[in-house]
């Protein structure tokens, strides 16, 4: 058996090399990350599994390369040395027989969670290390793997520019009597990781120190006697979940009811935790004097503008997004035993949610599914009804005050103000034939509540993280029941349509008691998680489906790179999970992130470093198209609550500016600044990912968040000329904690009082991740369009320009038109007058045009025919059999239950048949097709295209440019013409015997005249010798794909 070699342009070539590393980003790769969830709950801790993570082709994303690559990988000879090295395997190259008597009993080791080890590299005549008990975390996103360090002769750590380079090379080779993986560094056969093999190993490499940035000191754990390096057990931790973590029983306070340390008794506090001071001796040295000076930054509020720049940037360019900022997006969790009093809302969360300007609330949060061995304790069943025993029922004491209080918040008899909630119905305390008969229940429920709360309720979401007890097949079935006995119980009250609260469910994630969890099913992580989705939605019948408004994810951060990348992993895969629900449905379903912030745990993200963390989920929401957001939490005992622990008081400035975190800083002032305003995309000149701007406008301001992602003290200069234009003025408030309020330590659940990480500034440590500190503003006033600002690391500065006439945004004024009961014809405002058009037909045929212009035009019933025009438009066919045209921009027109012709046109669209049996053209640009149902013709055109065939069977042409062809499911047909073969071309999930590669080129008769080989990462490369390759991903052999049935030739003169 020829052994397996997995170098690092292999890995980049199967999306293998991890997108968080170093070598990913310089290679521009995406790695995988296992979703999940950041809930507390009140007495346990728990954390997720994973899984090797393989990159998936398609949804829709932002990925360039989806997980392929236009280098050529060459022969395995060229990754690892001569074939002499890549021969030199198993007992060839180690005996671990021969080490084994030497290695070290684990009882010898320090029980770090995250041990780090050095590797000896290039000393003549050095036996290779064997490493035992080595945690690479390949199998759990969410544990930080050991360390491995490839050192020099000298023992200097070789850079990561040496193998993004090309300069050296690192390839794994398994062990052929399967104890390992050999680690060949360029001909150099280096280490044997014991238990591993390559795959796991090649899966994500951020095992290897050399690809991190920011990477710890290493440890060498050897014995003096020979080259064995071991580590404790790997362990497998379970899911996380949302839990209130209890301190240990020591002299330190417990965490349910941490405080902010007292200024005066720091010092103490931190000597009886550490034996050391961490604070500044003198007031002058920590705070901003009166005259805004500051010793850390060196600098003055007023003088900073004379500093010399370190950094200069300038705006090169600036276009609207075309999505707006919803104040639904400023949502909270409200947890029932955490924040209210038998439902009734603590006065704390009720000031601090004033202050945070938050106006929808999710109820009872995590705390409204569980067990049944605990409801009513550590969770509430919101749908428990009260009997009376004249027959009567009403809603439970809890909800009814919970649901008062939000009707009319100050009590004054104005329900105005009416704040709205989301409520949570439990899936978890009842077995699947119990919950039958409890759908009884969650009708009358639903019935009830719309009867006397009809405009306080926003949305039903069924059920809690489902995954910490239920598989997907029972949840899928009670959320079956749920949402059908939800709407029964709405229309039973006399509401209709739009005046009817949304029905939400929760998409999937394979952690914990998931059918999919690594522990008992095969597969990557996106297969895994695409079948876990799957598996809910075919629990659904139609009439739930009809009746589902939208779906559910927990956007928790949990990456830890200093430059944000835009990749999937920032985003959590929401869209991956979102595609395949948008695959199954023929109507657009809402999107809506339940709860998001940093992870609680994740304490290197957190205390300053997390101000522009928070910032950038909040676009990347905006960008995912996100309906709603509750973040999680306002008032809790967590490292990342917005206002204080549970019993704290928010406390704010003279300006009424939250001043209680720095997270909650940012919150108020996205709140206050961000509602109704565009996502402006923004680029930068000079831009190394150590400044991270974020921009949104309207017809009256504009407003832009600058950040600091260095490490170093930076006065930063930046031209906004380009995205403001002539404005009237111009004023800033830069966001950085208050030094007086750091002690230099705070609690971890884990190890209690720590320190935490900082650097030295002017001689003193500056604690960039202490959780536990107040927010302190400095405020400016500009008179150029060239901003200059001092930021000390990881704090921000956010602008605002009043007025402003840059040309960049796509308009915010709309015209909708409706058409009549007859055939229309429909245009929107005339060519040139830049309006946003809303056109709407009728169930006859119409015909409807929007110009320039975002325009949105929606065809219903009857056969339509759809132009978008200039813009970047929406075009929706619903039924009949319909005509789309996106026309010219960046489109997203998906048909109906028709056989519909959707056609792209030009820019970068989206496109999507629906039902029936559609033809999809992208058109100029690198455009997304899926067909969802029905046989369907996809047609790429030119550009780097992705097309999903979707269900049943579908003809996949790419065109011209690298393209992604995934058919899903179905038997379906693969099409190359002459000129359509591309160095980059993908075809993810061919079936050998089931699907057919149509090749119609000049030469080309049968598959001798192929030349088929196997990737050393896997898959197979079908040749077209003087045409080009296509990669065949997946679990692939020559043998398998080499059939002449596996390929249609259309014969045509040579």
């Amino acid at each position: 058996m020829e052994p397996l070699l997995v170098s690092l342009l292999g890995m980049l070539a199967s999306g293998y090399v991890a997108e968080d590393s170093v070598l990913g980003k310089v290679l521009g790769s995406e790695g995988e990350v296992e979703d999940g969830e950041d809930e507390e709950l009140e007495n346990a801790e728990t954390s997720e599994d994973g899984s090797s993570p393989l990159d998936f082709v398609f949804p829709d994303d932002n990925s360039d390369d989806e997980g392929s690559s236009t280098i050529d990988e060459g022969e395995p000879a060229d990754q690892a040395g001569s074939s002499s090295d890549q021969a030199a395997t198993g007992e060839d190259a180690v005996s671990p027989e021969a080490l084994e008597d030497e290695a070290l009993d684990e009882d010898d080791l320090a029980e770090d969670d995250v041990l780090n080890f050095e590797v000896l590299t290039g000393v003549a005549g050095a036996a290779p290390t064997l490493i035992s008990g080595f945690d690479a975390a390949t199998d759990d996103p969410e544990t930080h793997p050991d360390q491995l360090f490839l050192m020099d002769a000298d023992g200097v750590m070789i850079p990561e520019s040496e193998f993004a380079d090309g300069n050296r090379a690192l390839s794994i080779v398994d062990m052929e009597d399967g104890s390992g993986a050999a680690l060949y560094l360029d001909d150099e056969l280096v280490a044997v990781i014991e238990d591993y093999s390559a795959d796991e190993l090649a899966a994500d490499t951020s095992w290897v120190g050399n690809f991190q940035t920011g990477a710890v000191e290493t440890l060498d754990i050897r014995d003096e006697e020979d080259e064995t390096l071991l580590a404790p057990e790997s362990t497998e931790v379970q899911a996380e979940e949302e839990t209130v973590q209890v301190a240990p029983e020591v002299e330190e306070p417990l965490v349910e009811e941490p405080e902010v340390e007292d200024a005066a008794e720091a010092p103490a506090e931190a000597e009886l935790a550490e034996g050391e001071q961490t604070i500044a001796e003198t007031e002058e040295e920590t705070l901003v004097a009166e005259d805004g000076s500051d010793s850390l930054a060196g600098a003055a509020a007023e003088d900073e503008l004379s500093e010399e720049p370190t950094i200069s940037m300038e705006v090169t360019g600036a276009e609207g997004t075309g999505q707006f900022v919803k104040d639904a997006l400023f949502g909270a969790n409200v947890i029932y035993t955490i924040n209210t009093d038998m439902g009734q809302p603590l006065d704390n969360i009720i000031e601090s949610m004033e202050e945070l300007d938050i106006d929808h609330i999710r109820f009872p949060a995590g705390q409204g599914d569980g067990p049944a061995e605990t409801e009513g304790e550590a969770w509430l069943n919101i749908v428990d009804l009260e009997y009376a025993e004249d027959g009567t029922v009403s809603l439970g004491e809890e909800v009814t005050r919970l649901l008062d209080w939000a009707q009319d918040p100050d009590g004054d008899g104005d329900t105005s103000d009416a704040v709205k909630v989301t409520l949570v119905i439990p899936t978890q305390h009842l077995s699947l034939e119990e919950y039958e008969e409890f759908g009884e229940e969650i009708e009358l429920f639903s019935q009830l509540v719309s009867e006397q709360y009809p405009d306080v309720v926003a949305a039903f979401e069924v059920g809690n993280e489902y995954w910490s007890s239920l598989g997907e097949t029972e949840y899928g079935a009670k959320a079956n029941i749920a949402i059908k006995a939800l709407a029964q119980g709405m229309e039973n009250a006399g509401l209709e349509g739009e005046e009817q609260a949304d029905i939400i469910a929760q998409m999937a994630t394979p952690n914990h008691a998931s059918e999919y969890h690594v522990s008992v099913s095969d597969g990557s992580w996106i297969e895994r998680l695409e079948a876990a989705n799957q598996t809910i939605i075919d629990q659904l019948d139609d009439e739930a489906r009809a009746e589902l408004d939208g779906v559910v994810e927990h956007y928790y951060w949990r990456q830890d790179n200093e430059v944000y990348d835009d990749s999937l992993a920032e985003k959590n895969y929401i869209t991956k999970d979102y595609d395949v629900w948008d695959a199954n449905f023929d109507k657009e379903l809402d999107l809506h992130i339940t709860e998001w912030n940093v992870r609680t745990t994740s304490y290197h993200e957190n205390g300053m470093k997390s101000a522009s963390t928070i910032l950038e989920q909040f676009e990347n929401m905006i960008e995912m198209g996100v309906d709603s957001a509750d973040v999680w939490a306002v008032n809790h005992n967590t490292a990342t609550d917005l206002a204080g622990d549970r019993d704290g008081e928010v406390t704010t400035d003279e300006f009424g500016r939250v001043t209680t975190s720095v997270r909650g800083a940012v919150f108020d002032l996205m709140s206050s600044s961000l509602p109704g305003k565009e996502l402006v995309d923004v680029d930068l000149s000079n831009d190394d990912g150590s400044v991270e701007v974020n921009a949104y406008r309207d017809d009256e301001e504009t407003v832009v968040y600058i950040s600091s992602r260095s490490m170093e003290v930076e006065t930063i200069e930046i031209d906004l000329s380009a995205l403001v234009g002539d404005y009237e003025s111009a004023t800033g408030v830069k966001v950085g904690f208050d030094q007086s309020s750091a002690d230099g330590m705070h609690w971890s659940t884990e190890d209690g009082r720590v320190e935490p990480d900082y650097v030295m500034i002017n001689g003193e440590k500056y604690y960039y991740t202490e959780h536990d500190v107040m927010a302190e503003y400095t405020d400016y006033e500009f008179d150029s369009a060239v901003i200059t600002v001092t930021l000390k690391p990881y704090e921000i500065m956010e602008v605002t320009f009043s007025g402003g006439n840059a040309d960049i945004s796509s308009g915010a004024e709309q015209v909708v038109s409706e058409g009549g009961q007859a055939e229309d014809v429909l245009t929107g405002t005339h060519e040139g007058a830049g309006n946003d058009d809303h056109l709407q037909g009728t169930g006859f045929g119409d015909y409807m045009k929007g110009y320039s212009g975002d325009d949105t035009i929606e065809g219903f019933g009857g056969d339509d025919t759809l132009a978008g025009s200039q813009g970047n438009d929406v075009l929706k066919g619903g039924a009949g059999d319909d005509l789309l045209n996106g026309g010219q921009q960046d489109d997203r027109v998906i048909g109906g239950s028709g056989d519909d012709e959707v056609i792209g046109w030009t820019g970068n669209d989206y496109l999507k048949g629906n039902e029936g049996n559609d033809s999809v053209y992208g058109g100029a640009g690198a455009d997304k097709l899926a067909g969802s149902q029905g046989n369907d013709e996809l047609h790429g055109g030119s550009g780097d295209d992705f097309l999903n065939g979707g269900m049943d069977d579908d003809w996949l042409s790419g065109g011209e440019g690298a393209d992604t062809l995934t058919g899903w499911t179905g038997a379906d047909v693969f099409s190359f013409a002459d000129g359509e073969v591309t160095e980059g071309d993908v075809i993810t999930d061919f079936e050998p015997g089931v699907d057919v590669i149509e090749l119609e080129i000049p030469g080309l008769r049968s598959v001798d005249d192929l030349v088929i080989t196997a990737r050393a990462e896997g898959g197979v490369r079908v040749q077209i010798p003087g045409h080009g390759d296509i990669l065949l991903e997946g679990d692939l052999t020559v043998e398998q794909v080499a059939q002449a049935g596996n390929f249609l030739f259309i014969a045509q003169a040579a």
